[in-house]
């Protein structure tokens, strides 16, 4: 009994003590980090946003809208919030709040309310001591929708996201996996998902040279109870 007692109280001791280091830890990386910048440097002058979206369930369907409460997930590196572990008790993972630390101004193109609107009350980042952030708020994401003109009922629904102040000399956003992520999608009882796609853009506009770069995701809704539609 004595000896697990003991062994309790190193532990918890060990507890409090990472605690106070992680403290610290949040002190440091704080001191004279201004938010309002982008975590450019001379060997990385492009932040490169990785991005995705999971799709968690529909929320409405109107046929030429679409609504999906999504997880959006967004990895990038802020060479600012890089430490070495070893000054702190081997801690290699730390916990921010968002609003404390600079966040890519990702939106979507669609230009409705609450359109990717994010749940971000107290909503945390984590970052690992090589200075890789991963940001994953919930969100609501509103797809435009048309129907086939086959006369088979099937819906093509999109939407457009990208950053609203930076052209591609400053940040380029990028999606590795090529769909939208439908392994935690609730089941819904009138229609399905029968495929999706995510597709990299580079535009140019007459009022700016620059080039600004998106992310397009597609998806093809289904009623999983037959019906032919009519034109």
């Amino acid at each position: 009994m004595l000896q697990t007692l003991g062994i309790l109280a190193v532990m918890a001791t060990l507890a409090d003590c990472n605690c106070l280091l992680e403290n610290q830890l949040a002190g440091d990386l704080m001191r004279d980090y201004n938010k309002n910048v982008i975590p450019t440097t001379e060997k990385r002058p492009v932040v490169k946003v990785e991005h995705s979206l999971s799709a968690i369930k529909i929320l409405k369907f109107e046929h030429d809208e679409l609504q999906l409460g999504t997880w959006e997930l967004m990895m990038w590196t802020d060479e600012r919030l890089k430490w070495d572990p070893t000054h702190y008790n081997n801690v290699n993972k730390t916990h921010i709040l968002y609003d404390q630390i600079w966040i890519p101004d990702i939106v979507t193109y669609n230009f409705d309310v609450p359109d990717h609107e994010s749940h971000m009350e107290n909503l945390r980042v984590v970052a690992t001591n090589i200075g890789l952030v991963t940001f994953y708020p919930a969100s609501i994401t509103t797809f435009r929708c048309k129907v086939s003109t086959s006369g088979e009922e099937i819906y093509t629904c999109y939407v457009k996201i990208g950053s609203w102040v930076y052209s591609g000399n400053k940040m380029d956003i990028t999606n590795t996996g090529g769909v939208l992520d439908l392994s935690d999608m609730i089941e819904d009882d009138d229609w399905t998902i029968t495929n999706s796609t995510v597709t990299h853009q580079v535009a140019r506009y007459d009022c700016c040279p620059d080039p600004y770069p998106t992310l397009t995701y597609m998806l093809e809704l289904k009623p999983k109870h037959h019906r032919r539609h009519c034109k």
